[in-house]
Order: structure tokens, then sequence, then C-alpha cells
């Protein structure tokens, strides 16, 4: 019963994981000090383009993108990728994930705290210190990401040249 509580109070949305999707894939593509058009990254990672300028307004909003119109206009990282952690970037669109069921109050049994309330605010600790704890750069370094950038990549390629 526990493990149904925390996968309903520790939901990550698609909007979370569409907008590191996004970024990742922003940080992978973009020329240097460059904007990127938020079509191509929807193209290339499958995110409806109406859903992404939501994320994106936000996420500007922010101060982790910076935006600019006209055409060479798009959006880029308004920091280096290794100043900005994943943490940061699901933070600005999420509402805080919290496993206890008293939302981190003290208050989950009858006024006091629980029997689990310590092990479910750990977990919450452990959850926002790894995010906190992963950077853009961090991500694009892993092993897997190069590997899905280099299929995108190749794919892309091949969709290209038709």
């Amino acid at each position: 019963m526990a493990f149904l509580i925390i996968k309903k109070l520790m939901y990550l949305t698609t909007k979370g994981k569409y907008a590191v999707t996004a970024i990742l894939d922003m940080a992978a593509h973009q020329p240097k000090n460059s904007f990127t058009s938020i079509s191509e990254i929807s193209v290339r990672q499958n995110i409806p383009l109406p859903y992404l300028e939501q994320i994106f307004r936000i996420l500007r909003i922010s101060g982790i993108l910076e935006a600019a119109r006209g055409p060479k206009g798009g959006f880029r990282l308004a920091k280096n990728p290794n100043k900005i952690s994943i943490g940061q970037i699901v933070s600005n669109l999420e509402n805080k994930m919290d496993a206890t069921s008293c939302k981190g109050s003290g208050n989950c049994n009858q006024g006091m705290s629980c029997l689990t309330h310590g092990l479910w605010s750990d977990l919450n600790k452990n959850v926002e210190n790894f995010l906190y704890s992963k950077t853009i750069t961090d991500v694009l370094l892993s092993q897997h990401t190069k590997s899905v950038i280099d299929r995108q990549f190749n794919s892309n390629k091949l969709i290209a040249r038709g």
C-alpha cells in the first residue's frame, strides 16, 4: 500500500520530463551562443509544439532560457549547461514532489508524525539532492545520453536525405 502512495505523490509529470528532454536536446545541438528554434526540438524529440511553447515560456521567465524574436531567433540557455541542474528545471515546472502523506508537516497520524514519516522525508531529500546534483552537462556526458544523441543524429540524417 505504501508503494501506491509514493507513486501517487511523487509523480513527475510529462511537463517536467519534456522540459528536461528539450533542454538536453538544446544543449546537445545548439551552436555556442546561438538561438534554437523550438520547432526543431519539437520534431527531434516528438514533443507537441504548443506544449513545448508553454514549457519554454515558464523556463524563460525563471531565467533558465533566453529568447530572441526574428528570423534567427528562438531560445538558448541563459547560463552554461554545467551551471543548470536538472532540479532547477524540474522545480520550475512541477509542484514539490513529496512522498509523505502529510506534505511534510509531520501531522500524518492524528496530528502527530506517523511511523514512516522519517523514511518518506529522507526519500524526499534524496530525490531532491539527486536532481540538484545532476547538471545538464553531467547528463550529456553519460554514455546512455551520448548513444541516444548519436542515434537521433544518424536517424535525422537519413530522414533529411529522404
